[in-house]
């Protein structure tokens, strides 16, 4: 998926969101959002 593609899709950003809610309770940082749209800029270029 293109960098787009995830920051207009709001079945995926609940994905995160929750997967962020679950890894927040485990005491890890919010940051999936921010990693998958690094991957996707970067598979992008390819």
């Amino acid at each position: 998926m293109k960098f787009e593609e995830i920051r207009n899709n709001k079945e995926i950003l609940a994905f995160l969101n929750k997967g962020n809610e679950n890894l927040g309770i485990l005491g890890f940082t919010d940051h999936s959002e921010a990693h998958c749209m690094l991957v996707a800029d970067r598979v992008h270029i390819f």
